[in-house]
């Protein structure tokens, strides 16, 4: 409290919408100034090259088949969508012929391996 007995209002509370009417021009002006310097201090930034060049490339996938190694994406049984079990029984041909070539490619067989 002040000597003359009247209290003086926090900042908070001068800056309420209600009390901006009854303000004199002085608090105004010293309020606007405190906002300006604020806003100021806090709308500030460090421009440094060199930490922009050491940034990592993120890559966003969209799909989580790349990351669990998943044969198909969609999945149709029983004819209910012939056009992904097309594309399912082309993929697993592809795939089975692939593994036969690099069974094809080995020169000793696992069973042979077994023998020795």
């Amino acid at each position: 409290m002040d000597t003359d007995g009247t209290a003086k209002l926090s900042k908070n509370v001068l800056r309420m919408k209600f009390m901006q009417r009854s303000l004199d021009p002085d608090a105004k002006k010293q309020l606007e100034e405190d906002e300006k310097r604020v806003i100021s201090d806090e709308h500030w930034f460090l421009d440094l090259p060199e930490l922009m060049a050491n940034e990592h490339v993120l890559l966003m996938e969209k799909s989580v088949v790349s990351c669990e190694n998943l044969v198909f994406g969609r999945i149709s049984l029983k004819g209910f969508n012939p056009e992904i079990e097309k594309l399912m029984t082309v993929r697993s041909q592809n795939v089975n012929d692939e593994e036969e070539m690099s069974k094809m490619d080995t020169d000793i067989t696992d069973e042979e391996m077994a023998t020795r």
